[in-house]
């Protein structure tokens, strides 16, 4: 079973392009997508179509709830900074009716279930849709949170930082 992993889009779409390429010749079974999907990158309705098209698993990161509180007449704190925030603005403004609506119907996590084996999708943790994995995280967190997860395999996203780390109940893959 082939399975693309990928998070922390950003509305990077050419980003996406590449990866379609790189994968042309393999059948993929299936596309994660770890969240954080929009802002930042200018492509959000192209990202959010490709997601679409090729029916990815995907949850909310951060920078995509941020997106929907404005979408919903919100306002939100973080970022302060007026420069990053007209990002998160610019994104809501431009999103398609299509795009918003799906956006909108993304879970903040989720558990699927193929060839026995089953994948928890996550965009921080399994505890904390915020909190920040990094590859030399302690060893000890790594285990509770696969106790609190009860997946196979634990897929992560918001540190921006890859890794593969195996326990013996679970694995980690950001």
């Amino acid at each position: 079973m082939f399975i693309l992993l990928i998070s922390d889009i950003h509305g990077n779409y050419p980003a996406l392009q590449a990866i379609e390429k790189d994968v042309a010749n393999v059948a993929l079974d299936l596309v994660i997508n770890c969240g954080d999907s929009t802002v930042y990158g200018s492509f959000p309705n192209e990202t959010l179509k490709w997601l679409r098209k090729n029916k990815a698993v995907s949850i909310l990161g951060n920078t995509d709830r941020k997106v929907i509180k404005l979408l919903k007449g919100h306002d939100f704190k973080k970022p302060s900074k007026p420069e990053k925030r007209v990002m998160y603005t610019w994104t809501a403004e431009v999103l398609k009716k299509k795009n918003r609506k799906y956006l909108c119907s993304l879970p903040d996590e989720r558990h699927i279930e193929t060839e026995g084996i089953t994948i928890g999708i996550f965009h921080g943790s399994p505890e904390d849709r915020d909190e920040f994995l990094f590859p030399d995280t302690d060893q000890n967190r790594f285990e509770e949170l696969a106790g609190l997860a009860g997946c196979d395999i634990i897929v992560t996203g918001h540190s921006h930082t890859p890794f593969d780390k195996n326990l013996k109940q679970s694995r980690f893959i950001n």
